[in-house]
């Protein structure tokens, strides 16, 4: 059955991970800005995040309804550091810098004040001016308000195409993935990617996975057909995103096009597609569009029970995380401390 594939209660690999991350963000705390600081969720997940070390919150927003809505949930955050966005003494600075970056809009200062009214958007030009390290956002705004801030303000990375997302999933069966733990790519960002931002979001999320997770690349491109079993332009697509990432990232393990199936048994992998070198092993599934790894993540967590984290926003000149809005304050916390690394791996 489900459990029996999918997740063994008995093993608690999630956490385990979970704490390796944690031991690494507190060996560096980095600055990490939280402008949803009146939600309870952000609340409590900035206290354990003081209270267990792994980075430094900066609640934005009205100091006085932070503070009333901690009172009233009972969270103490007197040695949290509130950030008060409607009259910081940059904020002049921060308009000058936006109308400069936006000049091509032609926008009037009412327009810009406007803007900073979302706090994604104060809160991201922090991060620019180097008042924090990074952003974590998206338990009350929606991945629209995340990314439009993020690539208003911060831009994208050097040399980055396609900015994409990829999720954490944990609690699986241990033989599948790093123990039960997997990333899955794009949930979030990109809705139907050709070969080469497939390729992009492929090679992002391996990155991903050797930067914060300290995985070794082990890259399924998942499909409806397994090694040309059916011809159409959507299964080519994958083979052809495939043989990109193999000519731009030769040292990654990477195979394709696979069924899932094909991909995560062993020995069906060797009856579809004999010789790969990830059929039964992979760590890493790559759907082919947004619908699909948005489906495939949701289904795991409802059925089967296993943790997701993230959307890990990939390819932002400034580290801004994700989520989904129905995290709670654990997976706001997580999303705390992997924003926190992918902060730590910019400034190294």
């Amino acid at each position: 059955g489900c459990r029996r594939v999918c997740y063994e209660r008995e093993w608690d690999g999630t956490m385990d991970l979970i704490e390796k991350l944690a031991e690494r963000a507190r060996e560096r705390k980095m600055r990490v800005a939280m402008p949803e600081a009146t939600d309870e969720r952000t609340l409590r997940a900035a206290r354990k995040a003081v209270d267990t070390g792994v980075a430094l919150p900066l609640l934005v927003g009205d100091e006085k309804q932070i503070r009333a809505a901690a009172q009233k949930i009972g969270v103490p955050i007197h040695d949290i550091a509130i950030v008060d966005p409607f009259h910081h003494p940059s904020l002049e600075r921060f308009h000058e810098e936006y109308a400069q970056l936006r000049r091509k809009e032609n926008l009037t200062p009412e327009q810009i004040r406007d803007v900073f009214k979302h706090l994604a958007y104060f809160s991201v030009m922090m991060a620019r001016f180097g008042l924090c390290d990074a952003v974590t956002m998206g338990a009350v705004y929606t991945t629209a308000d995340v990314m439009r801030a993020a690539i208003k303000v911060g831009g994208v990375a050097e040399g980055v195409k396609t900015v994409s997302a990829s999720v954490l999933i944990t609690g699986l069966n241990p033989k599948f993935g790093e123990t039960g733990a997997m990333l899955m790519a794009d949930p979030a960002v990109v809705i139907d990617p050709d070969a080469g931002q497939l390729a992009d979001i492929a090679i992002a999320t391996a990155d991903t996975a050797i930067d914060i997770f300290g995985f070794e690349p082990r890259i399924a491109m998942l499909s409806f057909s397994t090694k040309g079993s059916a011809k159409h332009p959507l299964q080519q697509k994958v083979v052809d995103a495939t043989e990109t990432v193999k000519a731009r990232r030769p040292e990654l393990l990477i195979d394709g096009e696979l069924q899932s199936d094909a991909a995560l048994d062993a020995a069906i992998g060797r009856s579809k597609a004999p010789g790969s070198p990830v059929c039964g092993r992979p760590n890493i599934l790559i759907y082919p569009d947004i619908g699909s790894a948005n489906i495939g993540h949701k289904l795991l967590r409802v059925m089967c029970g296993a943790d997701v984290f993230g959307p890990i926003l990939q390819g932002l000149a400034i580290p801004c995380s994700d989520m989904s809005r129905g995290a709670n304050a654990h997976d706001v916390y997580v999303n705390i401390i992997l924003t926190a690394l992918k902060a730590r791996r910019r400034t190294l």
